[in-house]
């Protein structure tokens, strides 16, 4: 009989594990990732991915400058069911205060999730990790 309990117990373990396996996804997924290094000028809209389907996602920005009062920031693009959107971070204007975040976007089906950055002169640089959240 207790052989008979624990065939049964390691057999329902077995097909739940199993189970349970198939049907989980894990998120978040990394979709894209930009690092530049030694940047002295702006960097026009450039697109970081194009989704098929309407998706939320997390883009985590790091924007690191070599001078003083240089105000180098990061914006980022993209279109939901409300029409075009920008977000504006902070700006890096010293070495110790560079420019660091995360922005939630909801981008629609088919529209690029866009960034550029902006600032007055100096070298720079910029990382952007940009996951799919479902």
């Amino acid at each position: 009989m207790r052989k008979a309990i624990g065939l049964f117990l390691v057999s329902w373990v077995s097909v739940f594990s199993q189970t349970s396996a198939r049907n989980t996804t894990t998120y978040p997924v990394i979709i894209a990732r930009v690092a530049l290094t030694n940047q002295t000028a702006p960097i026009p809209p450039t697109t970081i991915v194009t989704p098929k389907q309407g998706r939320l996602y997390r883009v985590s920005y790091y924007v690191d400058c070599g001078g003083q009062n240089l105000d180098w920031m990061i914006l980022l693009h993209w279109t939901d069911a409300n029409g075009s959107e920008t977000f504006t971070s902070a700006p890096c204007n010293s070495p110790s205060n560079p420019s660091q975040g995360v922005a939630t976007v909801r981008a629609s089906a088919s529209s690029p999730l866009r960034y550029e950055t902006t600032g007055v002169a100096g070298d720079y640089d910029v990382f952007l990790t940009v996951e799919r959240l479902n």
